[in-house]
């Protein structure tokens, strides 16, 4: 992050649902952020994360997060045919 004059993150959107200790959250959030000496970025990112709950903590068993592009739905915009 030191190369960084700023990184933020906005959560925009967000599910969760725990079943049988398992528990599942996916949602889009944006990254706005400006290396040092080059021009600023904003990317829309889908995740997906999966944890399981042992009884004392929750333990994370997946975490997937897309950056393709996206339009303001976020829905995956194709490109080529």
């Amino acid at each position: 992050m030191a190369a960084m004059e700023y990184y933020r993150v906005r959560l925009d959107e967000l599910h969760t649902q725990v079943i049988d200790g398992i528990g599942l959250a996916w949602g889009v959030h944006t990254e706005e952020f400006k290396p040092r000496g080059q021009p600023a970025e904003v990317v829309r990112v889908r995740f997906t994360n999966t944890l399981r709950w042992d009884g004392t903590r929750w333990s994370n068993l997946l975490y997937h997060r897309d950056a393709q592009v996206f339009d303001a739905s976020g829905r995956y915009i194709r490109t080529g045919r």
